[in-house]
């Protein structure tokens, strides 16, 4: 039925069920999951503020500390995935 699913999540709390649902359902019919989480964009205000601090390079910054909590909802959720037995790719 299905081959593929696609599991987004922010790494809240209610984002974990709907990860352990799709999950769920991708063991029970042999598909791989997908999960994918997004970064919001920095906001130009943020960046003049962090700018007017001091902080000489606050895009990079704010890309930097973006990458490592993806990475971290990213991993949390591809933890489920192996100990369910769950095929999975991270986006």
């Amino acid at each position: 039925m299905y081959k593929n699913i696609l599991i987004a999540t922010d790494g809240s709390e209610l984002a974990h069920g709907a990860v352990n649902h799709g999950l769920g359902l991708a063991k029970r019919v042999g598909a791989t999951s997908i999960l994918v989480t997004v970064t919001e964009q920095w906001s130009s205000l943020e960046m003049v503020g962090a700018a007017e601090g001091g902080q000489l390079d606050a895009i990079q910054a704010y890309q930097d500390a973006a990458a490592r909590s993806a990475e971290a909802i990213l991993e949390d959720a591809a933890s489920m995935a192996r100990s369910m037995g769950v095929a999975c790719e991270t986006r």
